[in-house]
C-alpha cells in the first residue's frame, strides 16, 4: 500500500483499490487490453472547462466507435454517463426541474409586485394621465408609457440584482462554503462531499434571469396599462382631484 486515496465515494474507497495499468493487466491476463475506457466530458460549457472535454466531443466518440462495431472492427458497449447511470441522471433532471419551479414562483411574486406598483402609480397619478388624455395624448402612448415605466423599473432592478448576484458568486467562487465536520466533509448517499464547496459561475443563467425579468415585468404591466389607457379625461381629473 503506497498511500490512501478519497475519492469521494465511500463504497469505493472501501471496497475499491487504485492500480497501476500494467498491474492490473497482468493480474487481470488482459495482455495489453483494457476493461474500460472512460472519459470524463461536461454538459455545460463551465463543466467542459473543469473536465477538459466537452460532451460534443463525446458523442462525436461515441459515433465513430458505433461506425467501427458496424463494420465488424470493434466489439464495445459505448454509454454516456446518462446511460450507464440512470438514476443518477434522474435524480440531477429532478433537481434541476426543482430549480426552475423556485424560479418560476419568484417570477410570479416578482409579476405581483410589479402589478401592485404599477397600479399604485396609476392611482396616484389619475389626474395627471387624464389631463394628458383631455389635452389630446392618445391612450395607447398613456399605454405604451406605463409598460415603458415598468421596464424601467425591470431594469433598474437587474442592473441591481446582477451586482450583487455577481458579488456573491464571486465569494462563492473565490471561498467557496465550509461544510466540513472534524476536518471531513459530509456523506450523503454513500457519496463523500467535499469539504468545501466551491460555486461555478454560469453566462447562461444569468441570462436567462435577465430576459425572463424582463418578460414577466412586460406581461405584469399589460393591465395597468390597459387600464391607464382606458381612463376617461373627465372622470380621472375628477377623482384625481378629490383624492
Amino acid at each position: 500500500v503506497v498511500g490512501l486515496v478519497k475519492s469521494g465515494t465511500v463504497e469505493l474507497d472501501q471496497g475499491g483499490v487504485w492500480l497501476h495499468l500494467t498491474d492490473a493487466q497482468t493480474l487481470l491476463a488482459l495482455d495489453d487490453q483494457v476493461h474500460e475506457l472512460l472519459i470524463a466530458g461536461g454538459q455545460s460549457r463551465a463543466e467542459a472547462i473543469v473536465f477538459g472535454v466537452g460532451l460534443e466531443q463525446v458523442q462525436g466518440l461515441k459515433s465513430q466507435v458505433a461506425q467501427l462495431e458496424s463494420l465488424k472492427q470493434l466489439s464495445a458497449l459505448t454509454q454516456t454517463w446518462r446511460e450507464s447511470k440512470p438514476s443518477l441522471s434522474q435524480f440531477i433532471d429532478t433537481q434541476r426541474s426543482g430549480a426552475y419551479i423556485i424560479l418560476f414562483i419568484v417570477l410570479i411574486l416578482a409579476a405581483l409586485v410589479v402589478l401592485n406598483t404599477m397600479l399604485m402609480s396609476i392611482y396616484e397619478r389619475t389626474r395627471e394621465l387624464g389631463v394628458m388624455l383631455a389635452v389630446g395624448v392618445k391612450p395607447r402612448t398613456i399605454s405604451g408609457l406605463v409598460i415603458v415605466e415598468a421596464l424601467y423599473l425591470a431594469t433598474i432592478a437587474a442592473v441591481i440584482g446582477v451586482l450583487i448576484g455577481l458579488f456573491l458568486d464571486y465569494l462563492l467562487i473565490r471561498y467557496g462554503l465550509d461544510f466540513s465536520v472534524n476536518g471531513e466533509g459530509l456523506s450523503y448517499g454513500g457519496v463523500r462531499l467535499s469539504p468545501r464547496l466551491y460555486g461555478v459561475f454560469e453566462f447562461k443563467s444569468v441570462v436567462t434571469s435577465v430576459i425572463a425579468l424582463y418578460g414577466v415585468t412586460a406581461l405584469a404591466a399589460l393591465w395597468p396599462a390597459w387600464r391607464a389607457g382606458r381612463l376617461e379625461p373627465v372622470d380621472a381629473i375628477a377623482r384625481g382631484e378629490r383624492s
